[in-house]
């Protein structure tokens, strides 16, 4: 029944969308998910999800990790519902019944989707500070994560600026200090991303200009 929802509301809304939903990736194109996948990226913009299901929703099940505020809305509730959302209650001390859901679904076998900036950050200038959250999880499960910088561009026919980044193993995340210390080590690797594609960005337009 979700599954059948699911791909009801996703092409209704790609169906009356679609000429905002451009994309052009970079970095790590070709990338297939395979095995346990923690997904990680910058969250600009409402339709963030869209292109994380658009570039992998298709081949792979991905669950979401939303605020709990977003049921207190009807549709969003129901597009949570529909993309099968694991609630963080922000504000919370702890949330072990959340990082319970999560462990499971990751040693399920589906992709763990999180923004670990825990909110939308519409400057679109910055980021804010990621959460230590998803390296806990990688540590535990043995995910990799897989992270992603996300420039969404809403225009009418213009293209959201997607680049899909190097994959932490475990390993690698368990190689740091503390799951602090990795995450700022992964949040400096999606501001690298930033910044190349800002780069290209420019290099375009003064293309244009000459």
């Amino acid at each position: 029944m979700r599954a059948v929802v699911r791909a009801l509301l996703y092409a209704f809304f790609y169906l009356i969308f679609w000429p905002f939903f451009f994309t052009k990736k970079f970095g790590n194109k070709d990338y297939k998910i395979d095995g346990k996948t923690i997904i990680i990226a910058n969250h600009f913009s409402d339709f963030d999800p869209f292109f994380i299901y658009k570039l992998y929703g298709f081949k792979n099940k991905i669950v979401f990790v939303a605020d709990n505020r977003v049921k207190k809305n009807i549709f969003t509730r129901i597009f949570c519902w529909a993309f099968n959302c694991v609630y963080v209650n922000e504000g919370a001390e702890q949330n072990f019944a959340t990082v319970k859901k999560c462990i499971d679904v990751i040693n399920q076998g589906k992709v763990l989707m999180i923004f670990p900036e825990g909110v939308i950050n519409p400057s679109k200038q910055c980021f804010f500070d990621f959460s230590k959250s998803f390296c806990f999880l990688a540590r535990k499960t043995g995910a990799k994560v897989l992270p992603l910088f996300i420039d969404p561009n809403m225009g009418l026919f213009t293209k959201t600026y997607i680049y899909i980044g190097d994959v932490f193993t475990s390993e690698q995340i368990a190689s740091f200090k503390d799951d602090l210390v990795a995450s700022i080590n992964v949040q400096a690797k999606v501001f690298d991303y930033f910044g190349y594609v800002s780069e290209y960005k420019e290099n375009k337009k003064s293309k244009k200009k000459e």
